[in-house]
């Protein structure tokens, strides 16, 4: 199974032309930039979807092949449950994209369920330091280790 994700291509730029619809100089046009301002970083659906149904209404096997949003990675991972052949998460915001990746590798090499609960359940905790340098740093690619050590 593989697991490819796609970045903002321009973040910014997409959000924006996904949310200005009116004149730069109308109230409309006003909250839309102010919007854009204030989630520029982080955009959150306004749903969710329930990954146990998408699996059975999608009927997942081991061929299958699906295309998501990786928001904040926690259907790609439930969706992992069913081994497809490949999982696309693509979305607007980088930062979405870097918390998957951080996701995945952190199930992957943190010692344990404890370890990943803690880390991303108590993201101040001073440990989380120790447990990004041990354990998940090394394994970080390019991008989403530029994006998590700046």
């Amino acid at each position: 199974m593989t697991i490819a994700i796609e970045g903002a291509r321009s973040g910014a730029d997409l959000l924006a032309h996904a949310v200005h619809r009116h004149r730069r100089l109308s109230i409309a046009g006003l909250q839309e930039r102010l919007f854009t301002m204030a989630f520029k970083r982080m955009v959150y659906a306004q749903i969710w979807e329930d990954p146990v149904v998408d699996l059975e209404a999608l009927a997942v096997k081991s061929t299958s092949r699906i295309v998501t949003i990786a928001s904040g990675g926690c259907n790609v991972m439930n969706y992992l449950v069913a081994k497809p052949e490949r999982i696309y998460a693509v979305d607007l915001n980088a930062a979405h994209v870097a918390l998957l990746r951080l996701k995945l590798v952190a199930a992957t090499h943190l010692p344990g369920h404890m370890a990943f609960a803690q880390f991303f359940a108590n993201a101040k905790d001073h440990r989380n330091v120790t447990l990004f340098d041990d354990y998940l740093r090394a394994y970080l690619d390019a991008p989403t280790a530029k994006y998590w050590n700046g």
